[in-house]
């Protein structure tokens, strides 16, 4: 679903998606994002509820240790692709100065974890 937004009396659609993380923080998903994630990335073409669902519901969060503006969202999926039977959904999420708010950034598929301080995990 497209939300539009104004700009100086124009309408625009700046924005693809917006959703809450398990702290709170009100992540936005917007179109530039989403053209790059599926530019870069074609595998994630059908995967934006994967997305949404990784920042919404993640496995685990980890801190990014060279941004630290920066998120990991991961979020464990039973993803057959090439030789792989299960993959991380990643989203990478900038934050503002405040903690409020994030834009995404990108998001693919990644094996295993990059390995940063966890933020937050699942309870099991």
């Amino acid at each position: 679903m497209w939300f539009p937004s104004t700009t100086k009396g124009e309408i625009t659609v700046s924005k693809v998606h917006e959703v809450k993380d398990p702290h709170g923080l009100v992540v936005v998903l917007e179109r530039n994002a989403w053209r790059h994630i599926t530019s870069g990335h074609p595998e994630m073409r059908d995967r934006l509820g994967d997305i949404l669902q990784a920042i919404h519901a993640p496995t685990f969060i980890e801190a990014d240790p060279i941004d630290p503006d920066s998120r990991r969202y991961y979020w464990l999926k039973p993803i057959s692709f090439g030789t792989y039977s299960k993959l991380y959904v990643m989203v990478i999420v900038s934050v503002d100065k405040e903690a409020v708010s994030g834009k995404v950034r990108t998001a693919h598929l990644v094996d295993k974890p990059k390995g940063g301080p966890v933020l937050w995990a699942a309870k099991k």
